[in-house]
């Protein structure tokens, strides 16, 4: 039966081996299999993204929507809230973020890259919002009486759920991006977990040695940024 190799098994006698039949994505500087390496990273940074981004929309949605609803001194409150956190870049407040936190565990990278990206959809969310409250139906539904609660989750919701579809898909490959970037500056995952980013720090030890290292992980990054982005430009009707 064959078995898959462990992506923390070091053999050291099997050092930068080059890529074959035994080890197809070849081996790193401490003999561990790359393939099992990109794969687990693979669910690293996959979790990262999308976790990242299910906590960005939840805050952007909470902090963009609640704005655009209340109007007022609540919307110039809430506003200015967004606007200071859109000064900064994500990669930047992630970085800030992580660092305080110690940058230790799954957790941690998630909130960092979540906050860094929440932002950018908190303003998404109340422009949306904005746009919408002139629509006849919401008019109409806001002279029966109904509530803001209901507004939102009855009528504006379903109209808002395409467009945020659309920025899900592009915040999970730049959440993904900054987990790599993250990674790669040794303050995301730690070992012996393996992460994109982490693996390609510790190729770019051996480059001059070695190319496997880099090009593997290099090009699983590549590729899923952009069939993240493929999707996203389909959900736009672009072409």
């Amino acid at each position: 039966m064959l078995v898959a190799p462990s992506s923390t098994e070091i053999r050291l006698p099997e050092a930068l081996q080059a890529p074959s039949g035994a080890h197809p994505f070849g081996t790193d500087a401490l003999g561990r299999d790359l393939l099992a390496r990109v794969v687990q990273g693979a669910r690293v940074s996959l979790e990262v993204g999308f976790g990242a981004t299910l906590l960005a929309l939840v805050l952007g949605a909470l902090l963009g929507g609640t704005a655009a609803l209340r109007a007022g001194a609540v919307d110039l409150l809430l506003g200015r809230v967004i606007e200071v956190l859109g000064c900064f870049p994500p990669f930047v407040l992630a970085l800030a973020l992580v660092t305080v936190a110690g940058g230790a565990g799954l957790m941690p990278i998630v909130v960092a890259v979540g906050l860094g990206r929440a932002a950018s959809t908190a303003r998404f969310v109340r422009g949306e919002v904005q746009r919408r409250r002139g629509a006849g139906l919401w008019i109409a539904a806001r002279a029966s009486g109904a509530g803001l609660p209901r507004l939102a989750l009855r009528h504006l919701l379903p109209l808002a759920a395409g467009p945020l579809v659309v920025q899900a898909a592009f915040g999970v490959a730049q959440a993904i991006l900054l987990e790599s970037s993250l990674s790669f500056l040794g303050l995301g995952i730690q070992p012996p977990a393996a992460s994109w980013g982490m693996i390609l720090a510790e190729g770019r030890a051996t480059v001059e040695v070695a190319w496997w290292p880099i090009l593997f992980p290099s090009v699983a990054i590549a590729a899923t940024l952009a069939g993240l982005e493929w999707a996203g430009s389909l959900a736009t009707g672009d072409e």
